[in-house]
């Protein structure tokens, strides 16, 4: 199973319904029931609630999941998801987590490098187009590809979820 991860996609964090990053984060959870695939919300406590357009999205899909988290870091609230599940094994069942939200620079980043470091075999994704950082700037790559933060299961993909050399220049367009 591939596992989407949406992160703090909140008013508080300045993203809105009919913006570019929330559209493209509807159309991969529009791809993901689809393919009857889990999505995992991360919720920053006492910054209100995910994007009323991102919850409709999911209101009658039984693998959407709402977590609250109280630090950057949501990664040990999705694992204590997936012990909670019994017949979720992150080991024999997930193939995949692809990352979306807000703030990449913190939230995103600091959620994807503890999934790395606790499921060192499984790939890590960011969707870069449907990630976005507090200074405006998309730069996933760049993150992912400074020497001092490399991990080897991490890369950042488009939307269509195939990486690019495209994005080996630093900042994202």
């Amino acid at each position: 199973m591939k596992v989407l991860v949406v992160i703090d996609m909140q008013n508080s964090f300045g993203v809105y319904e009919g913006q570019e990053i929330t559209e493209n984060i509807l159309d991969r959870i529009e791809d993901q029931i689809a393919l009857e695939e889990p999505i995992i919300f991360l919720e920053f406590q006492n910054h209100g609630r995910t994007l009323n357009c991102l919850r409709e999205a999911v209101e009658d899909y039984d693998l959407a999941y709402f977590l609250t988290k109280g630090i950057d870091n949501g990664s040990q609230h999705i694992m204590d998801m997936f012990k909670s599940h019994n017949d979720y094994n992150i080991k024999d069942n997930v193939e995949s987590f692809e990352f979306c939200g807000v703030n990449l620079e913190a939230c995103v980043w600091r959620t994807v490098k503890g999934m790395a470091e606790k499921n060192p075999d499984i790939p890590m994704k960011i969707i870069h187009e449907c990630c976005d950082s507090s200074n405006g700037k998309r730069y996933a790559t760049n993150l992912v590809t400074n020497p001092k933060r490399h991990m080897d299961n991490v890369v950042v993909v488009g939307i269509s979820h195939e990486y690019s050399e495209d994005y080996d220049d630093g900042y994202l367009d």
